[in-house]
């Protein structure tokens, strides 16, 4: 469509409007080439079923368990989201909303301490 606009309005030569294609080509190749990557990884994790859900899985120093495998990334403010899920149970219902505020808390110091946050990360979740 686009084509067909700028060829009636313009009229440019043909070289030109091939020229033009193939670098827009490019350049969105070149732009989309880490997601293109993070989508066959995906896919190749789906059709090679490495990881079952439930499964516990260790990278490094990391602990966890599997408990969802998907296609689809958690985008906020256009950055990829981790969400993560701490499980921990209180002995009296009284003390819950202090006690998720306490781990919170903990959770984010530890995030910060091992620098797997920065502080402007933070501030951006906040905002």
């Amino acid at each position: 469509m686009i084509y067909f606009i700028i060829a009636a309005v313009l009229s440019p030569p043909i070289e030109t409007l091939i020229a033009v294609t193939a670098s827009a080509g490019i350049a969105i190749g070149f732009a989309s080439q880490d997601i293109l990557k993070n989508i066959f990884g995906e896919i190749m994790i789906l059709l090679d079923r490495p990881f079952q859900v439930g499964d516990k899985i260790e990278v490094g120093s990391y602990y966890g368990e599997v408990a969802q495998i998907g296609l689809r990334n958690e985008v906020h403010q256009g950055r990829s989201l981790l969400k993560m899920r701490l499980k921990a149970y209180v002995l009296d219902i009284r003390h819950e909303f202090p006690f998720m505020s306490e781990m919170t808390e903990i959770v984010v110091s530890e995030f910060l301490k091992h620098k797997l946050v920065t502080p402007e990360q933070l501030a951006l979740t906040k905002a």
